[in-house]
């Protein structure tokens, strides 16, 4: 049994598999198919994205934001070919405005920094009065009803804080909520607002450095960089044996784990 890890971010994932070679003296390389996420138990359209890969990962480019694919692993040596281990994966959202949607709503998080805020859009149904409208905000959760019907719920991907909520209905068609991290939380940029709901590239957003300007703002700047490139690289690969170090992560990177059997039968 081996195991399959993918990093995915909006257009491109990272595939990792392992594999125990079935001879010392046979050389093993490995056929790579992607496919996108076929509707309604139709049969996948395989591409190949590697035909002999003498490498246990691939890079492979090209995906569209937010969309759904499977990926398909097996080995080869000089005895044969191993079955085919099928996964999938989900692309990340393309980061606007820092944020992305969700299920019924859209979010924003227009400024970096711990401390930023929050905003969120919900249609509701036309000539909605604010009186029919309950929002309850707590650190840790969000709950939005509409005349007693649900319409979003859940844990925050970080925590908030309650007493800054502000909420208006527009034009009787569409809530408006603000709200303000909790700086404490640690997070420079949230991947998604719920957790569990589909997350957001933010790999490429900006963070804060604060070593910019000053006295030896070049060189304290450098050495933090290759600091927090160790860091990521220990988060990534598993360097790392403290969980906090992981869930304290500027970055956020889904990591798809799967179990693989890649054995070559003779």
């Amino acid at each position: 049994t081996k195991v399959v890890a993918s990093t995915v971010m909006s257009t491109a994932c990272v595939i990792k598999w392992r594999s125990s070679a079935s001879s010392k003296l046979s050389k093993e390389t490995y056929e790579v198919q992607v496919a996108a996420a076929p509707e309604h138990e139709a049969t996948p359209q395989w591409e190949q994205a590697v035909a002999a890969a003498a490498e246990e990962k691939l890079s492979v480019g090209g995906l569209i934001p937010g969309s759904s694919y499977a990926v398909r692993v097996r080995a080869h040596n000089s005895k044969g070919t191993s079955e085919w281990t099928s996964a999938s994966l989900t692309t990340k959202q393309e980061a606007v405005d820092g944020g992305g949607c969700g299920p019924g709503y859209a979010w924003t998080q227009p400024e970096a920094g711990a401390g930023g805020p929050l905003h969120v859009r919900l249609p509701v149904p036309a000539g909605t009065r604010a009186r029919q409208l309950q929002v309850v905000v707590k650190p840790l959760t969000l709950h939005v009803s509409l005349a007693g019907v649900e319409l979003l719920t859940g844990s925050f991907f970080g925590t908030v804080l309650p007493d800054d909520l502000e909420w208006e209905l527009i034009d009787h068609a569409e809530l408006q909520i603000s709200l303000k991290k909790d700086e404490r939380c640690g997070y420079t940029y949230w991947p998604c607002l719920i957790q569990g709901h589909p997350l957001v590239d933010i790999s490429l957003l900006r963070k804060p450095n604060p070593y910019e300007g000053g006295e030896g703002s070049a060189e304290m700047s450098e050495m933090m960089q290759k600091i927090l490139a160790q860091r990521d690289d220990d988060v990534l690969w598993g360097g790392s044996s403290d969980p906090s170090r992981v869930l304290s992560a500027e970055w956020e990177l889904a990591e798809l784990t799967w179990l693989v059997d890649l054995t070559v039968y003779q």
